[in-house]
């Protein structure tokens, strides 16, 4: 993946509820601090949901889609999976609750959102595989041009 250079404001992408009709409205935009300056041209801080290639096309995932270029190096870092870890767990947001079969118990359990490292111990390689080159696919098109195929 190619580095992205960009800066962003101190501030973190804000989540948003559900519109009553059980979708979630995306992409979101931060709100601009009050203490910003008029004239400065700021950079958006938007999030939106990708839904996972099939077979998991009923799986998705939010993320963070302007975070700064050094998070992006954070996550090119070979070797050094913790710092890989932390940088994920602040770009991949949250899921809609994956369920997962508990091999000790049987029963089903909802997968712990991504903020959690037991996220990312317990979530299969092959489903971050998918959600990591969706990353990569809406990070590589122009922000008017959306790389989501199942527009609402």
């Amino acid at each position: 993946m190619p580095d992205i250079i960009t800066d962003t404001l101190p501030h973190a992408p804000q989540r948003v509820p559900e519109n009553g009709t059980g979708e979630v409205v995306s992409p979101v935009l931060a709100p601009v601090p009050a203490e910003v300056p008029t004239n400065f041209a700021v950079i958006p801080e938007s999030e939106d949901w990708i839904t996972l290639p099939p077979p998991y096309d009923h799986m998705k995932i939010r993320i963070w889609l302007d975070f700064p270029g050094s998070l992006n190096a954070e996550l090119n870092v070979r070797g050094d999976e913790n710092r890989v870890r932390a940088a994920a767990k602040r770009v991949f947001l949250e899921h809609n609750h994956w369920a997962f079969r508990n091999h000790e118990t049987g029963e089903m359990e909802e997968l712990p959102q991504p903020n959690e490292d037991a996220f990312w111990d317990l979530v299969p390689t092959r489903i971050m595989v998918q959600a990591f080159r969706a990353l990569n696919t809406m990070l590589q098109s122009p922000p008017n041009l959306p790389a989501r195929t199942n527009r609402r």
